[in-house]
């Protein structure tokens, strides 16, 4: 019996040689091209004509000939209330903070450089109307495409009927709005503004909730109706999440409306959407708004609206004050102008002959 001995690595490539051609014109080639460029190696010769790029610091700029700019065209702020016209929010009270006592004027962009020989011309815009008209102009004193429509006697929102006193209404700012404590507790808001020859005459702002009629969870206490610092208080009963009826009279500081943009002053959101609107129309309105808040809840829902009066239409003007305490609408502080106490006395009995009308509108949206 023969014992087959393993082949040597010379006698493996040696068949591999004889047995394999494409193998072996693949390594002569390889063998050929490794001897000619050990033979010619390549050569990189750089001509005179491909200078390198200069370094930084040999590097030059010219600037190109100026151009006279366009003219500048001054724009009022873009408010956030127009934004905001279709958000969200959470119910809270009326802000009482102090600001400077000036309506925010439209912000004017610094104007563009110009060449000694060119002077910018002022652009005049204007609304867009049919047929080129002039736009109209209403009692509000701005042209009716900004004001929008108006309402009189009576503002439907979420199956209330909210009475309004006389006069041309606007919606300056609108909110969806639900209860924090209680999500299931949905409305809305609004904030109506009575605008005269530029100015606001009066306001009012609403908030109207309903509770799921299948496990009615009531609404928190109506607060305003203990607090010391009010005008006037009249309180029927105040059953936290159960029967609340009451009215007050207070006083609304309205400079810190002109920080509306400032999302570090603490102010109501629709009172903040309102603030915007009036600065992009271009409306003013005074220092202190005379409060007649009314305040109504069942189980079922609840209808919350301020009625906000200016006093300066009975020619009955304010002391200018930093704050909210030292204004002279501060329900301690009234007791020191006769003026002011009549005119309180005035506002007293129209809430008194408005409050039933008041309470009706409530019973009917249930």
């Amino acid at each position: 019996m023969s014992i087959a001995r393993p082949l040597s690595r010379f006698t493996t490539a040696t068949a591999l040689w004889r047995r394999a051609p494409l193998w072996r014109f693949t390594l002569l080639c390889a063998a050929l091209l490794l001897l000619l460029a050990a033979l010619f190696p390549p050569h990189v010769e750089l001509h005179s004509g491909q200078a390198l790029p200069p370094v930084i610091s040999e590097a030059s700029y010219t600037p190109p000939p100026q151009v006279a700019a366009l003219p500048s065209v001054s724009r009022g702020p873009a408010p956030d209330a127009l934004r905001a016209r279709t958000g969200q929010a959470s119910t809270t009270q009326a802000p009482s903070a102090s600001a400077p006592n000036k309506a925010p004027a439209a912000a004017t962009p610094p104007p563009a450089a110009t060449s000694p020989q060119t002077a910018p011309a002022s652009a005049r815009l204007s609304l867009a109307t049919p047929n080129n008209q002039p736009a109209q102009k209403n009692a509000a004193g701005i042209d009716s495409a900004l004001i929008g429509r108006t309402y009189q006697h009576e503002l439907l929102m979420d199956g209330f009927k909210v009475p309004l006193p006389q006069g041309d209404w606007a919606v300056l700012a609108s909110f969806n709005i639900w209860v924090l404590k209680s999500p299931q507790n949905k409305g809305m808001s609004y904030f109506l503004g009575r605008i005269e020859k530029g100015r606001l005459a009066g306001a009012m702002v609403v908030n109207a909730l309903r509770s799921p009629s299948e496990a009615p969870t009531g609404f928190d206490e109506f607060k305003n109706c203990a607090n010391p610092d009010n005008i006037y208080t009249s309180k029927e009963e105040i059953v936290p999440f159960d029967h609340q009826a009451c009215w007050v009279m207070h006083s609304m500081f309205t400079p810190p409306w002109q920080q509306w943009g400032d999302k570090a002053m603490q102010m109501d959101n629709i009172v903040r959407a309102a603030a915007g609107d009036l600065a992009a129309k271009g409306v003013t309105y005074p220092q202190d708004l005379v409060a007649v808040h009314f305040f109504r809840s069942e189980k079922w829902g609840v209808l919350n609206a301020t009625y906000l009066f200016s006093p300066e239409q009975d020619g009955i003007k304010s002391d200018v004050a930093p704050s909210f305490r030292d204004s002279d609408w501060f329900g301690p502080n009234v007791q020191r102008y006769p003026e002011k106490v009549f005119y309180t006395n005035k506002l007293k009995a129209w809430g008194a002959s408005f409050w039933p009308r008041f309470k009706a509108a409530f019973d009917a949206g249930r």
